[in-house]
């Protein structure tokens, strides 16, 4: 999965935030100095915003596949980063409150790529267990394929009627029981006093001569 960069939705946040800060600051009662210094913060943070939605989106996504541990990691790390940062750009730096906003910028930049790299790992592994299960189902519906038609070749007067088709059925139960090899790695008490060993002398040879 990689969120798209919202192109549209982010657009037209910059372009408003950059627009209307000043107007945004004015009401709310901002005034000189401070309403400058508000105005410089409110340009400067908005180029954030589409790293913002794009972590939003990546944490949906890793939350919607049951992986609630590393939507809080990122959001921990990235909230750490903001505060080293905030201390380097705004003190070494000196960069004042510009150095404030960039701090958040670069986290929210961050947080972005690592949600994005931890959607794709997912997707990729969610198409990996498909293609592993599409493979499996394929196999055993080959091998049921050949069951049947080595059934009938044994059988061809049972192909079809009720009794050919409960027989076959038993066929297959049986051909998938453990093996003499399986119940020796298994033990009694792994698969319980019911099991029944392989072999010819079970009494089921007769359905089939080449189990």
């Amino acid at each position: 999965m990689r969120p798209a960069l919202p192109g549209v939705t982010a657009r037209r946040l910059l372009v408003a935030t950059v627009a209307f800060a000043p107007a945004a600051v004015r009401l709310m009662g901002g005034e000189g100095e401070v309403a400058d210094g508000a105005v410089l913060y409110l340009r400067i943070g908005s180029l954030g915003l589409p790293f913002a939605l794009i972590a939003l989106s990546g944490q949906g996504f890793l939350r919607g596949v049951s992986d609630l541990r590393t939507p809080l990691l990122i959001v921990v790390v990235a909230n750490a980063a903001n505060v080293v940062l905030n201390v380097v750009f705004i003190y070494v730096f000196d960069w004042g409150l510009a150095g404030s906003a960039w701090g958040t910028v670069v986290a929210q930049a961050g947080m972005g790529a690592v949600s994005v790299a931890n959607g794709d790992a997912h997707a990729a592994l969610h198409l990996l267990e498909e293609a592993a299960h599409r493979v499996h189902v394929e196999a055993r519906r080959v091998e049921r394929r050949h069951e049947q038609r080595s059934f009938r070749h044994f059988h061809p007067g049972e192909d079809g009627d009720a009794a050919g088709e409960h027989a076959f059925e038993g066929l297959v139960a049986f051909r998938r029981r453990p093996r003499a090899n399986d119940l020796a790695v298994l033990g009694d008490a792994e698969l319980g006093p019911d099991a029944v060993p392989a072999g010819r002398g079970s009494g089921l040879s007769h359905v089939c001569p080449y189990v």
